[in-house]
């Protein structure tokens, strides 16, 4: 079992399920009724969750507050050992998905993007550095991690050698240095090596000493190893929800590197993982 810290963006996923039994005759939109509402962790508390699914110890720092949405977060966490630097009054970023007669229809986001203070973080983060085998950023662009804070915590995972992954967001940070690996949706990977084949974003994303890892949606992922582009195909399954599919990609992979220090490995089960994820509404903890 390793241990394993997670920094980043907490999310509660909301899911409101409706049925619709005719569409209103003021505008062509469902009536909707018969409402039910399933809560789940999201963002950087999702990786978190999976991670002790996977038999790993986390611990998760990040902003969760004192709201009613935050009380709600708070009780779907487990074992998970959180470092809550919230201030008062903070009220953890909710998605709202809208499910009518089993189709997506809407999503409804609120977002609160404030930044801990930075020294607080770094401070604990010092105080177990010895304790991980592991750090985890997790990047959504709701002000948990800025760029001050990623180069001082990201400095000191590779001062103490402890291996790192980074997914990061094209809005927020810029400078990935310091790290094992990096975790790209593929258009990520364009945007950030301004390149658009593999081949040229691979040549590019290596210029910074850094293994990159892209998830290539449906088709799957591919990585570098020794030189050459290795892929990965994904099952061919019938898609439902794609949310939180890249936090359980990134999940699978880092626990399974640091378990087997295999990077093939670890991508083929991460894809494997990731792709059972996406057949149901919310985090099915049994198909994943």
């Amino acid at each position: 079992m390793a241990k394993l810290a997670v920094f980043g963006d907490s999310i509660l996923d909301k899911y409101s399920f409706f049925k619709s039994y005719r569409t209103s005759p003021e505008a062509p939109v469902p009536v909707i009724n018969d409402e039910v509402n399933e809560y789940y962790l999201g963002g950087a508390a999702l990786v978190s969750d999976k991670l002790i699914d996977l038999g790993n110890e986390v611990d998760l720092y990040t902003m969760i507050g004192d709201s009613s949405y935050s009380k709600i977060f708070t009780s779907l966490i487990k074992d998970i050992n959180v470092f809550d630097f919230a201030e008062k009054g903070y009220d953890v970023t909710t998605k709202e998905r809208i499910i009518v007669n089993g189709n997506y229809f809407l999503r409804k986001d609120v977002d609160s993007k404030l930044a801990p203070n930075l020294s607080d973080v770094v401070a604990k983060f010092s105080e177990l550095i010895s304790t991980y085998d592991g750090a985890i950023f997790v990047d959504y662009d709701k002000g948990f991690l800025n760029q001050n804070l990623f180069n001082l915590l990201a400095g000191l995972t590779s001062e103490n050698n402890i291996t790192s992954i980074l997914d990061p967001n094209i809005n927020n940070i810029q400078n990935f240095h310091n790290l094992d690996f990096i975790k790209l949706n593929e258009a990520e990977a364009k945007h950030f090596s301004k390149k658009k084949n593999l081949e040229e974003i691979f040549s590019e994303l290596n210029k910074i000493n850094v293994l990159s890892i892209i998830t290539l949606s449906s088709k799957g992922a591919a990585t570098q190893i020794e030189g050459e582009i290795y892929y990965v195909n994904s099952k061919d399954i019938e898609v439902i929800d794609v949310s939180g599919c890249g936090d359980v990609f990134l999940a699978n992979f880092i626990s399974n590197y640091i378990l087997n220090n295999d990077v093939r490995l670890s991508v083929e089960l991460a894809v494997n993982k990731s792709t059972d994820y996406v057949k149901f509404f919310g985090n099915k903890k049994n198909d994943s």
